[in-house]
């Protein structure tokens, strides 16, 4: 909600970055210096807030600090692969309904 504070948390060793207030829009926007001691690894960003209805919301966000090791690959690919086939599908599909469309029936 506009006006309300966004608390800003790096976890895994839970430690606040900072507060951020809402424009008027209801958008935050900042940038935070990474604590010195963070450790190489997945860690989160949480943002702690409002919305219009006054209820508490929590958005958090995964990230990766430091040398990505080569387990991530499979993440890689379960990310290309099915962002793949929806771009084949996506092709493919519309270029068989027109055939089909035009096809002309014997």
């Amino acid at each position: 909600a506009s006006g309300t504070e966004v608390q800003v948390w790096m976890y895994s060793t839970p430690s606040q970055l900072g507060v951020i207030t809402a424009d008027s829009m209801g958008k935050v926007k900042q940038t935070f210096a990474l604590p010195t001691d963070l450790e190489t690894g997945d860690h989160r960003v949480v943002l702690v807030g409002k919305n219009v209805a006054n209820q508490n919301v929590t958005l958090g966000i995964g990230i990766s600090y430091g040398e990505v090791d080569g387990s991530s690959l499979a993440t890689r690919l379960l990310i290309i692969v099915p962002v793949a086939l929806a771009i084949l599908i996506g092709l493919l599909v519309p270029a068989t309904r027109r055939r089909r469309r035009n096809a002309v029936p014997a």
